[in-house]
């Protein structure tokens, strides 16, 4: 699943590039993400991320 996939990468060096509401949910349920860090474009949540 995606969740594993971004669980595993975090323990890496990793860049996330997280659009749309399911997988910036998906990022702040794992952790992963921050909500202060969430931005929208034209409404549709984003995150950048550099493990």
């Amino acid at each position: 699943s995606v969740r594993k996939i971004m669980e595993g990468m975090v323990g890496e060096d990793a860049t996330f590039n997280i659009v749309g509401e399911r997988s910036v949910k998906i990022a702040l349920e794992s952790g992963i993400i921050t909500k202060e860090i969430v931005g929208r474009i034209q409404g549709i949540p984003f995150a950048l991320v550099l493990l």
